[in-house]
């Protein structure tokens, strides 16, 4: 009986070895449990007594239908019990159209559901003065008094400011909700002090073995490296140290919007630590959608939810064909005037994320460049580099390539890939410049970029899935 047991104890402890390689027992408590979530980005309610017709990917004129919509979309849901949003509540912080965001938001509590929100730019006037009427601008320090109460803040178990606080989620989980629009200097980020205050949250929460994620407005790493030659103003300044940071600390997802493009972007600092930006596409631009993350067993698993309809009369068409048909109008238009009407293009500039500023100081190089895309197609640019695209694709002006790159990049769709009619000949180019480029650097000659074919390829082509993905904690 003795051996018999000796025997079986042997057995047992071998398959406990074996089960300790296959099921790490490293992983943490919050890890093992699952939790679902949702997130929406940049509402921009707009309520005002005339429509407005803007030059880019917005159309706030639709954005209280298309939230109100969204609403509904997740109150369906038989998981929907948490929901995050990422700022931009509001078009312009006007008194009417903070009431109108709550309203929505009550649902949710209403429902007994938990809705945790941040701030973005434009959800209050610096300086304003709220006299008590409808169309008045809500300045900073009366915005919280219409969030705080019930819709995150109030379940704080800490607190930077009325902006910024901590959550917990679930039992396991933690979220710092983080307000990025003042580092105390009058600019985007944040402070020493209070990128301090995140990191001991961050540290608390690894301490206590939880998962802790992250949301806040601006982006804290580009969607691709074109962007952050061109739209740094569009990020946190600094972000290359403030992400390394974070990711060293312990926090691995950090949830935003701001830029309106639906984007994964994920960086590995140099001790290895991986940290992954989730950006969420605006309610009022095409695509219109919003985010479900579901962790499981170590795994998080994403995915993409577009809006189908809203309550408006959209002439005959579907939400996705009504917001596909203005957007892709809209940058066509954009690209012709650059070789036009240079002052045309300088006005709609923002919808590329460039300034106005950089426009102008670039006007004339640009100008050259908008009459070239206009009126050189791709047959004719992959001549110049011998190389030769097929039949299908060479009468495509280069002006309609951009558009439809920039386009794809909003909705998540960069499929130009080196094997596709487009890309496989754009890439040849891409790679070709550079060995021209480097030539010139031979001279001394400093360029902003170390690579245009990851420049210009990461603008066309994203192996990543912006819609989908897999995410290990």
């Amino acid at each position: 009986m003795k051996q018999a047991m000796k025997r079986w104890t042997g057995i047992f402890l071998a398959l406990a070895l074996l089960a300790g390689l296959i099921f790490p027992l490293s992983v943490t408590a919050a890890e093992s449990r699952p939790l679902t979530f949702y997130v929406m980005s940049d509402i921009h309610i707009y309520d005002a007594t005339e429509p407005r017709h803007e030059g880019d990917q917005n159309d706030v004129n639709i954005s209280p239908e298309a939230f109100h919509a969204a609403i509904s979309e997740f109150l369906a849901q038989p998981d929907g019990d948490i929901l995050l949003i990422s700022g931009d509540l509001t078009d312009d912080s006007r008194r009417i159209q903070h009431e109108g965001v709550v309203r929505e938001l009550q649902r949710v509590t209403d429902a007994g559901k938990k809705v945790f929100v941040v701030t973005g730019n434009h959800d209050y006037h610096r300086g304003a003065v709220d006299g008590g009427g409808l169309y008045d601008y809500v300045p900073r320090n009366r915005v919280p008094e219409y969030y705080n109460a019930q819709f995150g803040y109030q379940a704080a178990y800490a607190a930077y400011d009325d902006f910024n606080y901590a959550v917990e989620l679930a039992p396991g989980y933690r979220l710092l909700c983080l307000n990025d629009d003042d580092n105390g200097s009058g600019q985007r980020g944040f402070s020493e002090t209070h990128l301090n205050w995140i990191l001991e949250r961050i540290a608390e929460a690894k301490a206590a073995s939880d998962e802790i994620f992250g949301i806040m407005h601006y982006a804290l790493l580009p969607a691709t490296e074109f962007y952050s030659l061109f739209a740094q103003g569009e990020m946190i300044p600094d972000y290359e140290r403030i992400s390394t940071l974070l990711a060293d600390a312990g926090m691995h997802f950090i949830f935003t919007g701001h830029t309106h493009i639906r984007n994964i972007a994920q960086k590995t600092t140099a001790k290895g630590n991986t940290i992954t930006n989730i950006s969420t596409g605006a309610l009022c631009a095409y695509p219109a959608s919003f985010r479900k993350v579901q962790i499981n067993n170590g795994t998080l698993h994403m995915s993409t939810l577009e809006l189908e309809s809203i309550d408006k009369d959209l002439g005959g068409k579907t939400l996705r064909e009504y917001q596909y048909d203005r957007f892709h109008d809209q940058l066509t238009e954009l690209f012709h005037a650059m070789g036009s009407d240079i002052d045309a293009f300088a006005n709609q500039a923002g919808t590329l994320g460039l300034s106005r500023e950089i426009v102008e100081d670039n006007k004339a190089l640009l100008s050259i460049v908008g009459k070239v895309v206009n009126r050189v197609t791709l047959g004719q640019l992959s001549l110049l580099f011998l190389t030769f695209p097929e039949r299908s694709v060479r009468k495509i002006k280069l002006a309609d390539l951009m558009a439809d790159f920039v386009f794809n990049l909003y909705a998540g769709d960069r499929s130009y890939g080196p094997d596709t009619p487009i890309g496989r000949p754009l890439f040849i180019i891409f790679k070709r410049l550079d060995r021209i480029l480097g030539l010139v650097r031979l001279f001394g000659v400093e360029l902003p970029f170390e690579s245009l074919t990851t420049l210009m390829g990461g603008l066309i082509y994203d192996p990543l899935s912006s819609s989908y993905g897999e995410f290990l904690l």
